[in-house]
């Protein structure tokens, strides 16, 4: 769990980071200029106010974006080893989780199918009738443990694999492209 939380926290920073609004100074740009148009008796028109707003805010993107571009490409770059391990780890341990479903589920369905055929009065029949039931759910249970496992494999090599992509392509990527 720790593991997991661990990649998910670098995971949402790195989205932060490379989101839109990481470096978005526009709502205290837009301060600035309502300060500005507070004091209209100075002759500032609307227009004025509007294009120090807009010259600002225009300033601020393009200066913060480097570095934003710069953060991105470091964490990406520096953190791939650490990713492509804790995935590897999360792997390792759906793998340890599936092998001790499987173990469960052969002690389990094992004792249904050992101990049912055994159960063979007549007075036993609506417990047989019951225990097959309960062996289709307990199998059905199984099989769905199975797919989620097998799912949860898939989803964090798709992760590595996309991380890995990333970090290979960093060059190549454009500020749209990296968010």
């Amino acid at each position: 769990v720790a593991i997991q939380k661990s990649l998910v926290l670098y995971m949402h920073t790195l989205s932060l980071l490379a989101g839109d609004e990481r470096y978005d100074l526009s709502g205290r740009i837009d301060e600035l200029g309502h300060g500005l148009s507070a004091t209209t008796d100075s002759g500032l028109q609307q227009r004025h106010i509007a294009a120090y707003a807009g010259l600002t805010r225009l300033l601020t993107r393009v200066i913060t974006s480097r570095y934003q571009s710069q953060y991105v490409e470091t964490m990406v770059r520096d953190g791939d080893a650490d990713v492509q391990a804790l995935i590897e780890a999360m792997i390792a341990l759906t793998r340890l989780y599936e092998k001790a479903n499987e173990n469960e589920q052969k002690t389990v369905l094992g004792s249904f199918n050992a101990e049912i055929p055994m159960a063979n009065r007549n007075a036993d029949r609506m417990l047989v009738m019951l225990a097959k039931v309960h062996l289709q759910n307990k199998t059905a249970e199984y099989k769905l443990i199975d797919r989620r496992y097998k799912l949860a494999q898939q989803g964090l090599t798709k992760v590595a694999l996309g991380h890995q992509k990333m970090r290979e392509n960093m060059a190549q990527l454009s500020s749209a492209e990296m968010r």
